[in-house]
């Protein structure tokens, strides 16, 4: 997402996403993007949080990351 909210386009190779991807959900206002990211099949964790809850909760979302990525 660009500044502003506003919806950014980004330049991507082709076939960047022909790798299993994932989607961390941090609450509600990315919701939009969850549900993108299941219409693409990808896996969808909900990790209810902040806004940029990466930072807010940096070892917490690691640790999550971790306990998925040992799963996929």
């Amino acid at each position: 997402m660009g500044r502003g909210g506003r919806r950014t386009h980004v330049l991507r190779p082709d076939g960047w996403d022909d790798h299993p991807c994932s989607y961390l959900l941090f609450g509600p206002p990315y919701d939009d993007f969850a549900t993108e990211a299941r219409e693409r099949g990808w896996r969808v964790a909900d990790l209810p949080g902040e806004h940029l809850h990466q930072i807010v909760d940096p070892a917490g979302t690691a640790r999550h990351l971790a306990e998925w990525a040992t799963a996929a």
